[in-house]
C-alpha cells in the first residue's frame, strides 16, 4: 500500500515522495507498480528521520512496526500522521506521541511482489478521516491524492469504514491463510464463502454492540467485491505465513474479541486460533527444504 500511495503522491506533486528509513542507504530509490498495461516506476527519496524533514506523514506498515514508524515521523517533524493499517488498533500509539489519530481506509488491493515491486488488483478508493469527525486536514490529503489519480474522499464516519474493512480483513485473511489460497477462493468456493460471510457478519455485530452502525448487507457486499476484484492477490496474513513471519492476527482479531461485545463470535474466534496454530507450527520458507521450527515471538 505504501507503493500505491507513493505513486499517487508522485502523480499529484511531481516530486519524489520521501520515505523515512532507519536502515539501508539513503538517496534515491524506485518502486515499480504494476496495475495496467505496463509497470510505472516511481522515484522515491530515502532519508533518515531528520528534524524538519516533513510536516505530514502517511504510515502504511504492519501493526508491529507502527510504534517505530510513528517515532520516526515525530523525529522528522511531522505535525500530522495518517495511519493505513490492518485491524482496529493504532489510536493509543498515536496519542502517546501527541498525534490526533487519523486513518486511511483503503479498498485498493495491493500485493508485494518484491522489496520494491507492487501489483495492484481491482478498483478501489481511499476513505480518510478522524474519529472526532470531519477533518479539514484529511480533506486536504484526499484532494491531493485525487489530483494524483486516486479515488479519495474525506469522511466524518471513518469508524464505520474502519470496522467494515476490519470485517473484510478478518474474513479474507483468515480463510485464505487456512486454505493457503489467493483471495479468489472466497468467491469461488461456496464453503469458503460461507465461513467468510459468517465471520464478516460477526464483526459487524461486534461493531454495532460498540455503537458503530455497520450494516450486514453493506459489509457482505464489500466482502464479495474485494474477493472478486482481488482474486489473484495473496492476503497479507498468508504472505506472512508463507515467509515464516509472525502475522497480524492479534491486531486484526484481538480488538473484535475484547470485552462484552466479543461474545458470540465463534467463527472469528476459530479463525484466530487456527491462524495462530499455523503460525506456531513447522514452516518451510520459499527455497528451503525440509521442516524447521519458526522462531517467532508470541505474547501468550
Amino acid at each position: 500500500m505504501g507503493g500505491l500511495l507513493a505513486l499517487q503522491l508522485y502523480r499529484s506533486t511531481g516530486q519524489p515522495p520521501i520515505c523515512i528509513t532507519r536502515r539501508g542507504p539513503t538517496g534515491l530509490g524506485a518502486v515499480r507498480v504494476h496495475g495496467g498495461p505496463r509497470a510505472i516506476v516511481v522515484p522515491v527519496r530515502l532519508s533518515r528521520p531528520l528534524p524538519g524533514l516533513c510536516r505530514e506523514a502517511v504510515v502504511a506498515v504492519k501493526y508491529w512496526d507502527l510504534p517505530g514508524a510513528l517515532r520516526a515521523a515525530r523525529e522528522a517533524g511531522a505535525e500530522r500522521v495518517w495511519m493505513l493499517l490492518n485491524g482496529l488498533l493504532g489510536g493509543r500509539e498515536a496519542e502517546r506521541l501527541g498525534y490526533e489519530p487519523r486513518y486511511i481506509v483503503s479498498t485498493y488491493g495491493a500485493t508485494r511482489l518484491g522489496p520494491l515491486e507492487v501489483r495492484l488488483g481491482g478498483e478501489g478508493e481511499h476513505l480518510i478521516g478522524s474519529p472526532r469527525g470531519l477533518d479539514v486536514w484529511s480533506c486536504r490529503l484526499a484532494r491531493l491524492l485525487r489530483a494524483g489519480g486516486a479515488r479519495a474522499w474525506c469522511t466524518g464516519m471513518i469508524e464505520v469504514y474502519r470496522w467494515g474493512k476490519a470485517a473484510v480483513n478478518a474474513a479474507i485473511n483468515g480463510v485464505t491463510s487456512i486454505l493457503d489460497a489467493p483471495n479468489g477462493v472466497v468467491a469461488q468456493s461456496r464453503y469458503a464463502w460461507a465461513v467468510a460471510r459468517r465471520a464478516a457478519l460477526e464483526v459487524a455485530r461486534s461493531a454495532r454492540c460498540r455503537g458503530v452502525p455497520v450494516g450486514d448487507r453493506w459489509v457482505v457486499g464489500w466482502l464479495r467485491r474485494v474477493a472478486e476484484e482481488t482474486g489473484g492477490n495473496v492476503s497479507s496474513m498468508l504472505q506472512d505465513l508463507r515467509a515464516c513471519r509472525r502475522t497480524e492476527a492479534p491486531a486484526i482479531y484481538g480488538p473484535v474479541l475484547q470485552g462484552r461485545c466479543g461474545r458470540g463470535l465463534e467463527t472469528i474466534e476459530t479463525l484466530y486460533m487456527l491462524v495462530r496454530a499455523l503460525e506456531e507450527g513447522d514452516c518451510v520458507a520459499p527455497g528451503q527444504k525440509g521442516h524447521g521450527k519458526k522462531a517467532l515471538p508470541h505474547e501468550g
